[in-house]
């Protein structure tokens, strides 16, 4: 630790005023007093023993404050000043020195402000040369350290955050197809929108943001897989000619899972065996209406009366039996 005194000295008083400029804000410091008559006394010897100590600590400044200003003259021309900020604040506010060569003279601004990290320190330190035009006028310097103003002209049309969408829901259609629905707080421009969606287990991913340029309120799911856990969610934005601003915050999230299409491929494949299975039912059925048209009928009638099963008996029932099998592998 470095300990640095400074020596004051003063004459016919019993007192001294530290200003808060000369001292740093969270360091402690300590005072002691010693004296020795006054040549005007008609006195004369050295100095006392020094007092005992007298210790104080200095409370902790705005830490968005600038601190540690030092300047150092090189005996020429040339006044270097430098100071520290937090290494969190420069890139959001401009630091700046200021001085004037005399009390009454017009403020300067000093160009240009240089920066330098400093090793394991939560600072940087930032500096800048002054030109000194008239030595002997130094002591009269007055040099501050503020952040610098800076204008800037704001449109409020142009900068409009609008609230996100909310309440948002997904309703299954046909074919595989699911429609995403929202609600928005109602606004006197109109409105763009981004979907981003994903699988659950996944990142979301830029090929999966879908941009909505027209002012609607649903949008529409295609080549979703089939059994999956999606997610979604939204934000908005104002969109026109006249009126702008930034993305709003995303919605809340959203999730719903795709029905796995194994129902809609077994129904299809059932029809399909029954279609295939039909035709062959009718070519008996045709033949038997050809040959059932002549003699046959007489046959037919005379097995009919001895109570014995015709040929139509029999294919009439195996018909029944293939069409009860067919329905109950249906379902």
């Amino acid at each position: 630790m470095n300990i640095k005194s400074t020596p004051v000295l003063v004459s016919k008083v019993s007192r001294w005023l530290f200003y808060r400029d000369d001292l740093v804000p969270g360091s402690t410091y300590a005072a002691r007093v010693r004296s020795k008559p006054h040549q005007d006394s008609h006195l004369s010897g050295g100095y006392s023993e020094w007092s005992s100590a007298v210790n104080w600590t200095i409370p902790e400044g705005d830490e968005a404050q600038p601190k540690n200003l030092r300047c150092l003259f090189n005996g020429l021309d040339r006044l270097n000043c430098s100071w520290e900020v937090r290494r969190e604040l420069p890139g959001s506010v401009s630091f700046a020195l200021f001085y004037k060569i005399s009390p009454e003279s017009v403020e300067t601004q000093c160009f240009p402000v240089e920066e330098k990290e400093l090793p394991d320190a939560p600072h940087v330190l930032q500096r800048c040369e002054i030109r000194v035009t008239n030595p002997k006028r130094l002591s009269q310097y007055l040099i501050t350290v503020r952040p610098q103003e800076e204008e800037k002209m704001i449109a409020p049309v142009s900068n409009i955050k609008v609230e996100p969408p909310y309440e948002l829901s997904v309703t299954k259609l046909k074919n595989q197809l699911y429609k995403l629905q929202w609600k928005c707080m109602k606004t006197m421009f109109p409105r763009m929108y981004q979907v981003l969606y994903w699988e659950a287990d996944k990142v979301p991913e830029k090929n999966h943001l879908q941009n909505i340029s027209e002012d609607v309120s649903q949008f529409t799911f295609q080549s979703l897989e089939p059994g999956t856990h999606y997610k979604a969610k939204m934000r908005t934005k104002a969109h026109t000619g006249a009126y702008d601003g930034p993305w709003s915050e995303w919605s809340k999230e959203c999730e719903w899972v795709t029905e796995s299409g194994h129902s809609e491929k077994k129904e299809v494949g059932d029809w399909n065996s029954l279609s295939g299975v039909l035709p062959l039912l009718f070519r008996p059925l045709s033949f038997w209406r050809r040959w059932d048209s002549g003699a046959a009928k007489d046959t037919y009638s005379e097995r009919k009366g001895n109570g014995r099963k015709t040929f139509r008996d029999l294919l009439a029932h195996f018909c029944t039996q293939v069409i009860l099998r067919l329905g109950s592998y249906k379902r």
